[in-house]
């Protein structure tokens, strides 16, 4: 399994919708977003651009200063880990700070 990340809003200047953020990542990383969340990284679903710069930002905070324990948390299949995740957070953070405050967050696993 794994989880799709869109940050989008509708576009007036093409009549459509504008990805901000587009992303594909292994959900087997859960158990670290649960540890931040009860909801887990769910918790970032239909939460706009600046609610989730927010949500975000305090995922960054908690892997920031907790490695040891989220590395313990690391897939032994491979798919997935610490490091990847928190740069996942970083670029989704990001992506929050660049967009519109009308663009919202989907998240589907």
């Amino acid at each position: 399994m794994s989880y799709d990340f869109w940050l989008s809003a509708h576009c007036s200047c093409c009549d459509g919708t504008k990805y901000h953020f587009d992303k594909n990542y292994t959900s087997n990383t859960s158990p670290m977003f649960c540890k931040v969340f009860k909801e887990g990284i769910r918790i970032l679903n239909d939460q706009n651009a600046s609610e989730g710069g927010d949500t975000l930002f305090t995922f960054y905070k908690y892997f920031s200063n907790n490695k040891e324990e989220l590395e313990k948390l690391n897939p032994s299949n491979g798919w997935g880990d610490y490091e990847s995740t928190l740069q996942l957070i970083i670029d989704m953070h990001f992506a929050s700070i660049m967009a519109p405050n009308d663009a919202v967050w989907h998240v589907y696993s």
